[in-house]
């Protein structure tokens, strides 16, 4: 973890969006054809090698790829200070309402891949379903939940939220960040709406937009992947129906600006338009 020197724009950047009140997020909403993805993925799973690459572990992989090229981003802001991460680690979020008839321990957790930049593909897919198939089998949810559900069961609401406010402002401090970073390292999410969201016919979802709470951590970045779905486009000046996938990338405005955020989802697009060249034909190219 590095404490970056701050710019001009930078030390007027956290100022202008201080949070609270004001929230320091921007987003853009795009859809890339996903043709070559699509057959590359049929092609993967058809040799029956368990588990599945989805669509989620393949913009999982394409995401770190691009973090890995471009650095700055792959931060958090922590008080008035902007901090790099060495490592790429995106979380992905996991329904455990479900587990065991709704009776487990908690209701949702989330899989967090770490050094994700470095993992293959093929890695990066065994490692989110192995750790999701364990959390539905247990209900269990990762090891900082796991360590606070305890006592948050037995005291009430207000006493609960007023000591996650205490935890929460005193993260703000670098050296206690950097313990709650080294426990859980989380440095982007990614979250799949595809998963659940069932568009009927005659329907095309555009776009998705969150704004992440800044506790604790301090995401620099989300990303929420919705449906792929069919639309026309123009080919060579000729309209097309083509597979599309639309996704919808929030990025804190403190780190970077509008310019840097196009570089990212450019390369992110080539990534994701021409899996094979970045994963290889197996899925087990490392990063």
């Amino acid at each position: 973890m590095e404490v970056l020197p701050l710019s001009v724009i930078r030390k007027a950047m956290l100022w202008y969006f201080k949070y609270p009140p004001f929230s320091p997020y921007a987003s853009f909403s795009c859809a890339v054809e996903f043709t070559e993805a699509q057959a590359y993925l049929q092609q993967l799973n058809a040799s029956n090698v368990l588990p599945r690459v989805t669509v989620q572990h393949l913009f999982m992989a394409a995401l770190s790829r691009v973090y890995r090229e471009f650095p700055v981003v792959n931060a958090s802001v922590v008080g008035r200070r902007i901090v790099r991460h060495e490592h790429v680690g995106i979380a992905v979020p996991i329904d455990l309402g479900a587990a065991k008839g709704g009776g487990g321990k908690a209701e949702l957790s989330a899989v967090l891949v770490t050094k994700c930049e470095t993992r293959s593909l093929r890695d990066i897919a065994e490692r989110v379903s192995g750790r999701v198939q364990d959390y539905r089998d247990s209900a269990t949810p990762n090891p900082l939940f796991l360590r606070l559900m305890p006592l948050a069961r037995h005291i009430p609401t207000r006493l609960l939220h007023r000591t996650l406010d205490v935890l929460d402002a005193a993260s703000q401090q670098l050296p206690l960040y950097r313990q709650f970073h080294r426990v859980y390292p989380m440095t982007a999410l990614v979250s799949n709406l595809g998963s659940t969201l069932n568009v009927p016919g005659g329907v095309v979802s555009r776009a998705a937009s969150f704004t992440p709470p800044r506790r604790f951590f301090g995401l620099g970045s989300f990303v929420g992947i919705l449906p792929v779905q069919h639309e026309a486009i123009a080919v060579a000046g000729e309209a097309k129906v083509r597979p599309m996938l639309p996704f919808s990338y929030t990025f804190d405005h403190r780190i970077v600006d509008g310019v840097m955020c196009g570089r990212i989802l450019s390369r992110l697009c080539e990534h994701l338009r021409n899996p094979e060249r970045t994963f290889g034909t197996d899925g087990r190219l490392p990063g």
